[in-house]
């Protein structure tokens, strides 16, 4: 028969941020016993059990028990539940988001300064102390894992020797950003002070899984279309807590800077035509797609991919099938749009303009994955190509003379206007016109097809 906590002769009182399975072994440990299997059956149902019947059994006793009934600890096992999503489905590749139970994990100079189980240790994901940053240790030197049923009197392993005196290796910076991430979603205090909201990425801990989920499948993503492929992370670990430093612009920067390196060879190419296969094609794509990914995503992380895809949109096609060369900063994407516009002018005088100008011409419907599509955008960039390097509009002659009758394009409009208008006009041709078009630009500039 299990004997409440308040019959014991030493009582010690729960310390502030000290874990509910902690403070049972301490008041244990305090009076030279062992926590009774019945006891940590219960912790273990409460922690892990998917039955909420089942549960709130558990808990009703673990308060019949220990005499107290914590708000916060009925919060966040009971009622808020962050440890497993609701649908089966969603639990693919989030093994890793259940609180641990059995494995006890602690950091030796903590336990060593106040001498309490710490409630952010007991979290997924948290591997690292969040204060001293080194690597929470779960193993003892005489090679026993560490457990509740096997936790000893006064912190101590089976063997004898003290938890606080086992060594702890230092982890890296992105470890401990990401332990540093949940704690402060957690809401729950340090002995020696609160840890800072200003470490959060949501508002809670759901929340913050949620997002840690997302940048799992992000991180994955890069990983596999790089060009030095790397095997994934089973759960979210160092590559995602890199993502987390200035959170979200940094990881928005970090993202941009990323497609630029994988376009640092394209600078010629002012617009890219990106097909499904394409490794840019995929990650756009999933940034594009991160709100009906989730509903539960911060608003901050919705705002900040968005913005990714914004920035690469072009004025003459959908993201992220065409989009802007993420190599080329936004001054000199406009520098070269004002070029061409400017360049231009000088061969408007040998192209055939419409007498009876009609209604301007219209953006048909996109066929991205059309030859005609990729026609399109390869004039477009030799063009911007010519204009940037100042090659004379006489060698493009035979070019303009070729040009389909249309209305002037307008030499005052602001640049994304004008190559939209050219687009358009590029539109109204037939196939063949449209090659014959490349083949005069590209020997006028001296290139070939393969350099653009």
């Amino acid at each position: 028969m299990l004997l409440e906590l308040a019959g014991y002769p030493l009582r010690p009182t729960r310390q502030p941020g000290e874990s509910l399975a902690g403070f049972v072994s301490r008041h244990f440990g305090t009076n030279g016993h062992w926590m009774p299997e019945a006891l940590h059956r219960a912790l273990s149902t409460l922690y892990r059990s998917e039955d909420a019947s089942a549960r709130e059994e558990a808990w009703e006793l673990i308060c019949s028990l220990t005499g107290q009934a914590s708000l916060a600890d009925r919060q966040i096992w009971v009622e808020e539940r962050f440890t497993l999503p609701e649908a089966a489905p969603r639990r693919k590749g989030r093994h890793w988001q259940r609180a641990y139970s059995s494995k006890v994990c602690v950091c030796p100079h903590c336990l060593a300064e106040h001498g309490v189980h710490l409630a952010i240790w007991e979290l997924p994901l948290v591997d690292v102390c969040p204060r001293h940053g080194g690597l929470l240790v779960h193993r003892c030197e005489c090679g026993n894992e560490l457990t509740w049923p096997g936790m000893g009197p006064d912190w101590t392993c089976r063997c004898g020797k003290p938890l606080s005196s086992l060594p702890s290796r230092p982890a890296s910076g992105s470890l401990r950003q990401l332990a540093q991430v949940i704690a402060a979603a957690s809401g729950r205090p340090f002995p020696c002070g609160s840890p800072s909201s200003a470490g959060r990425i949501a508002t809670n801990l759901r929340q913050t899984y949620e997002a840690l989920f997302w940048l799992q499948g992000l991180v994955a993503l890069i990983a596999e279309t790089s060009q030095n492929p790397m095997p994934p992370e089973p759960r979210p670990g160092r590559r995602v807590g890199y993502l987390l430093r200035d959170w979200p612009n940094g990881m928005a920067a970090r993202i941009r800077r990323l497609l630029g390196l994988r376009h640092r060879h394209d600078r010629n190419s002012l617009v890219l035509l990106l097909d499904d296969t394409h490794p840019s094609k995929r990650l756009l794509n999933y940034l594009a797609n991160t709100g009906a990914l989730s509903s539960e995503l911060p608003a901050d992380l919705l705002q900040s991919v968005r913005a990714v895809v914004e920035h690469l949109r072009s004025p003459i096609g959908p993201a992220p099938t065409l989009i802007f060369n993420p190599a080329l900063s936004i001054s000199e994407r406009q520098q070269r749009l004002t070029s061409l516009r400017d360049w231009w002018s000088d061969l408007r005088d040998r192209m055939e303009v419409e007498e009876a100008p009609t209604v301007a011409p219209s953006s048909p419907l996109l066929h991205l994955d059309s030859l005609d599509a990729r026609f399109r955008m390869l004039l477009i960039n030799v063009l911007v190509n010519a204009a940037r390097t100042e090659i004379s509009p006489q060698r493009f002659r035979r070019f303009a003379v070729v040009w389909p009758p249309a209305r002037p394009l307008p030499a005052n409009a602001s640049p994304e206007l004008f190559i939209q208008a050219l687009d358009a006009q590029l539109r109204t041709v037939s196939s063949a016109h449209l090659q014959y078009l490349c083949e005069l630009a590209c020997h006028a500039a001296g290139v070939t097809r393969a350099a653009v």
